[in-house]
């Protein structure tokens, strides 16, 4: 079904608003309210919006927990180019669901990577750091592709830096994910057999 220009601006509204009562930014955290929003954006076919379904049902958020649900939004949200939910059902191909789908981390690597390409070229700033890291745990653990520890201390950097502008933009749940990469760009030099010394670890601006 094809929707008119002025349902697909509705239904990104939807989403835009079910996304703020999901974080509690605008307006006051409610996940009853989200996940209404959200389900009127995605009814619409909006993949933004398809994707925030898969969150909500990924973390229930409004709604109980379902994976199967999730991945089945995740998926329809991947085949209209949601750069969140590429690298997302790359999380589900590298862990695998129980009688459902099995391990893939070939597969899953190559979704963080399809990911990193549409990020470069959307300019998406937001969820550049959290594929960075993938990417980056796939390089230093050599599975899903090529062993690299410099090019997993690359890709921790990156992810990094991306980690340290969200706290600054106020997204304090990215605090963990920063110094987690910080610790692995340190495990990184200390297996390449260089004397790590953290606070000499210059990061670009």
């Amino acid at each position: 079904m094809e929707y008119t220009n002025q349902q697909k601006q509705l239904a990104h509204y939807y989403a835009s608003i079910g996304n703020a009562y999901k974080k509690g930014t605008l307006l006051n955290k409610n996940h009853d309210k989200a996940f209404q929003y959200i389900k009127q954006a995605a009814a619409y076919n909006d993949g933004y919006g398809i994707s925030l379904l898969a969150t909500c049902y990924e973390e229930g958020i409004g709604t109980s927990i379902n994976p199967l649900q999730a991945l089945n939004y995740y998926e329809d949200a991947y085949e209209q180019n949601d750069i969140k939910a590429t690298y997302k059902l790359g999380d589900y191909y590298w862990n695998g669901l129980t009688n459902i789908l099995p391990v893939d981390r070939i597969k899953a690597y190559n979704l963080y990577l399809e990911a990193l390409i549409r990020s470069k070229q959307e300019n998406d700033t937001y969820n550049a750091p959290d594929i960075y890291f993938r990417l980056a745990r796939c390089l230093q653990t050599g599975i899903g592709t090529q062993h690299d520890l410099e090019g997993a201390i690359s890709f921790y950097q990156h992810a990094y830096n991306g980690f340290y502008q969200r706290i600054e933009e106020g997204d304090i749940k990215a605090e963990t994910l920063l110094n987690e990469s910080e610790q692995q760009i340190y495990n990184c030099q200390k297996d390449l057999g260089i004397q790590p010394i953290q606070e000499d670890i210059v990061f670009e601006a």
